[in-house]
């Protein structure tokens, strides 16, 4: 059901390219690359985006690589270490997050430790939409 759920959310935005688009200026399939090099364009829009998952540092985080950290490269997500345990989340797997992004430097009050992040869209089974892509 998750699944279908997920390509029900992703499959309208492929018509809009690798922006948000014009008609839709709310939801973005984006790459990692796109939210760290441009993360004021995504600034608390929704979007779509693909990567590995690093567990550690204080969290989740999404990459375009596996098992290496960089948070200069990395977005964090945001949720709790009990529902990274309880998805079963690892680093070895493809995952598609959908969630709304937030850009750091928008924040009124820039912290040592403020990071760009995506905030999960909660799907209809109460857990975020985070997808593993098996290959």
């Amino acid at each position: 059901m998750r699944i279908i759920f997920l390509l029900l959310l992703i499959i309208p935005f492929y018509s809009f390219g690798n922006d948000c688009g014009e008609l839709d200026q709310r939801r973005c399939v984006v790459s990692v690359i796109n939210l760290v090099a441009t993360p004021e364009r995504y600034n608390n829009k929704e979007v779509v985006v693909r990567g590995y998952i690093y567990i550690g540092r204080g969290g989740a985080w999404l990459s375009l690589f596996s098992g290496r950290f960089d948070s200069a490269s990395m977005v964090y997500i945001d949720i709790s270490e009990d529902l990274v345990n309880k998805m079963a989340l690892n680093d070895q797997d493809f995952y598609t997050v959908a969630g709304i992004f937030e850009y750091c430097g928008s924040k009124q009050t820039i912290t040592k430790e403020c990071y760009n992040s995506i905030i999960p869209i909660v799907g209809e089974n109460g857990e975020p939409i985070i997808v593993s892509i098996k290959p």
